[in-house]
């Protein structure tokens, strides 16, 4: 492809409310999945997005410079909560994710649970921010060369 075409996308634009946000890892081995569940879940494909290394792990203090933690739960409260007037938002974590391992340390016999509870902080934190939202939360993990995602919270 010619890097100075331009490129026209063959999905419309659909404007209208989103009412629905989904954290997850920015490791491409998930990421596919990620989508394909989270619109399997809802029912549909259009909901607000935040991926970052470590997906919801990027919004604890332990695992960021609280000054960063601070500026991603109030845009995460501001932009993707109020205006887009979001009502519901899953949190996913993933087998084997080298953010925990490689940059927290976490040792892999530790890992799992490790990701649960703080799926469970994170969780407890959006709901300091915004009362009342739904929240649920899912850990993927491999069964031979299939993800499957089970409930920690919801």
């Amino acid at each position: 492809m010619d890097s100075t075409m331009d490129y026209r996308s063959n999905k419309p634009f659909v404007d209208g409310p989103i009412t629905d946000l989904a954290v997850f890892c920015s490791d491409a081995r998930f990421g596919a999945q990620c989508e394909e569940f989270v619109a399997q879940e809802l029912g549909h494909s259009r909901f607000d997005r935040l991926v970052a290394p470590g997906g919801p792990a990027c919004m604890l203090h332990w695992t960021v410079d609280l000054d960063d933690k601070v500026e991603t739960v109030q845009r995460l409260k501001w932009f993707l909560i109020d205006n887009h007037e979001i009502d519901r938002v899953l949190l996913i974590a993933h087998e084997g994710c080298a953010y925990y391992t490689i940059k927290l340390g976490v040792e892999p016999e530790g890992l799992r649970s490790r990701q649960e509870d703080d799926l469970r902080r994170v969780a407890d934190q959006i709901r300091d921010v915004k009362p009342g939202l739904r929240i649920e939360a899912y850990f993927a993990g491999l069964e031979g060369d299939q993800v499957v995602f089970k409930s920690v919270i919801g």
